[in-house]
């Protein structure tokens, strides 16, 4: 299996339909503005059974609310974080199927998920 590493829109990737056994995105989640039209076009791009892994903040942890203030007071881009089942809902409605979703908190700040999920 090759790795492609590119620099390019995530809602307009420069692949054909279902050409790719993977897609992974770490902690890029946060700042897409669109991330339903993310989620479709990763989708697109995916062949069937291939698989989805998103490593992003998650706002499930007490402080995750101070945490993303701090974030918004140090940086101009825009970042949207999600609960778990906030973006196990996204995922899912993209048409993913997620198999697992795996939340551990590295600080008190600051919360990550990891979401694996399946196309078809």
């Amino acid at each position: 299996m090759a790795v492609i590493k590119l620099l390019a829109d995530a809602q307009h990737l420069p692949f054909r339909d279902c050409v790719l056994d993977a897609v992974v995105s770490t902690s890029a989640f946060p700042y897409f503005p669109e991330p339903e039209a993310v989620l479709a076009e990763l989708y697109r791009v995916a062949k069937p059974n291939a698989q989805l892994v998103l490593l992003t903040w998650c706002d499930d942890y007490p402080f995750a609310p101070l945490r993303n203030l701090l974030i918004r007071c140090q940086s101009t881009a825009p970042v949207r974080t999600y609960t778990a089942a906030e973006l196990e809902s996204l995922v899912t409605k993209a048409g993913f199927s997620v198999s697992a979703i795996h939340r551990w908190k590295p600080t008190s700040f600051w919360g990550t998920m990891l979401v694996e999920a399946v196309k078809g």
